[in-house]
């Protein structure tokens, strides 16, 4: 085997070394991809979790405003 043909194997080997973890890359990405989120579905509970954080700082500002009254 001359210089010119061990170039050409190594690149070519070179090249489906890359070729492979490239295939297996995508293969291993679309295994763990993970369920698809809604974005509809993602803004409404934003905006449940919103609506809850500020109920609690209602009541909080409630039970706050209240409890002086009830000390003795």
């Amino acid at each position: 085997m001359n210089q010119e043909q061990l170039t050409l194997a190594l690149a070519g080997a070179l090249f489906g070394a890359m070729l492979l973890g490239w295939v297996l890359r995508w293969i291993f990405g679309h295994l763990n991809a993970g369920p698809r989120v809604d974005l509809a579905e993602h803004h409404a509970l934003v905006a449940r979790f919103a609506a809850a954080e500020a109920e609690i700082a209602e009541l909080r500002a409630r039970l706050d405003s209240r409890e002086p009254d009830a000390a003795p």
